[in-house]
């Protein structure tokens, strides 16, 4: 069997999680025990970025405004055309960040557990709850994936082709907090010279948590079993800050509103896909001018004159993608955030498909995984 602790779906922020004393019983109850506590550290290990718009429909999620195919993933579509044109390489760039150690994000996953679990149920939360991969594997008063619980054997065969999942009785609520990382031990790379690096995500690193990073308030939600489940829009208190390349050669720190997420969580994290909104300010602020500089330094590299149309660009090179793309207004081999914004290749992507607490945002969503990591949250 494999491991499998839950499917989880984060929807709210800014919400204080103790113990809620369970769905029956009173948490001012002289005689409700105490809240038991457990937490799973994390570093992320990979970020998937969209690279083409059928990426972006699957990686991202529903954040209320219905997108394509009941998907809002506006800024992954941006990246993807972007990606398309040669202009950039995102998907490159953010492996690279992450393997090297400029972009660690940490993740600290905790469960609630419902007051009056027992010792047994303690100990498959924590170690042994399992996905079953027989029907023989499930026993009476188990559950299937739907949480129902089974009085027999037979009922067990619910849902997703005949399989079922051990119970999750002991599970009151998750919470979700990222931080941003530093000082690996051991280092991202050897030397230099390592052209792999990735030795800080081996499962066994620990890390320190940058003081000078903002610090995030944890997204709390239920969990919700194996299946993915879409749920309406959360609203601006769900914030968390995402580390990000966005397609450049420097991490960018961006503020997510309305923030959703959905991973399995089986002593790692896998198939994880984090959403939000980019305030239309962060788009002006953080993506815009980072694009510019990155655009501008293609350009210097690729391109050997001031003359335009073609600007002594190298044929098939960065530098002639993009100046075949922004360079407009006028056209001076110089590619400016006006000339970003308004260009004709994107035509109405930079429009925020979103509004959260009156205020406009693109919808942006990433696939990620994790691997075991240990540091002391603040």
């Amino acid at each position: 069997m494999r491991n499998l602790v839950a499917v989880f779906v984060l929807l709210l922020g800014g919400v204080g999680w103790g113990c809620g004393g369970g769905p029956d019983a009173s948490p001012d109850a002289p005689d409700a025990p105490p809240p038991q506590l457990v937490f799973q550290t994390l570093v992320v290990s990979a970020q998937t970025i969209p690279q083409n718009n059928a990426q972006a429909r699957e990686i991202g999620l529903d954040l209320g405004n219905g997108g394509f195919d009941g998907t809002d993933n506006q800024l992954g579509q941006v990246l993807g055309a972007l990606t398309g044109q040669g202009a950039l390489d995102p998907q490159t760039t953010e492996t690279t960040a992450i393997d090297r150690g400029t972009l660690i994000t940490l993740i600290r996953f905790g469960i609630e557990i419902r007051p009056g679990s027992t010792a047994e149920d303690l100990n498959r939360c924590q170690t042994t709850l399992a996905l079953c991969t027989t029907d023989e594997d499930c026993g009476a008063g188990k559950c299937n994936f739907s949480e129902t619980p089974c009085d027999e054997d037979s009922d067990c065969t619910m849902n997703f082709g005949d399989s079922c999942a051990f119970p999750v009785p002991c599970i009151q609520r998750s919470a979700f907090e990222t931080f941003v990382g530093t000082n690996p031990t051991p280092p991202a790379c050897d030397s230099a010279n390592d052209t792999v690096c990735r030795h800080h995500l081996d499962g066994s690193a620990s890390f320190e948590v940058d003081p000078l990073a903002a610090q995030n308030t944890p997204l709390t939600g239920d969990v919700i079993g194996r299946e993915k489940v879409t749920t309406p829009i959360s609203g601006g208190n769900a914030r968390l800050q995402l580390l990000t390349t966005m397609g450049t050669d420097t991490v960018i720190a961006l503020d997510l509103v309305a923030v959703r997420i959905t991973a399995v969580l089986n002593g790692a994290v896998t198939g994880g896909v984090l959403a939000g909104g980019v305030l239309q300010t962060d788009l002006d602020t953080k993506i815009l001018p980072a694009w510019q500089q990155y655009f501008m330094s293609s350009v210097a590299r690729d391109c050997s004159t001031t003359q335009p149309p073609d600007c002594g660009c190298a044929g098939g090179s960065q530098g002639q993608a993009v100046i075949g793309l922004f360079d407009s207004a006028p056209q001076d081999c110089t590619i400016t955030v006006s000339e970003i914004r308004n260009n004709s290749f994107l035509p109405n992507l930079f429009t925020p498909d979103l509004t959260v607490d009156g205020q406009p945002a693109l919808s942006i969503g990433l696939g990620f995984e994790a691997v075991s990591g240990s540091f002391t949250a603040p």
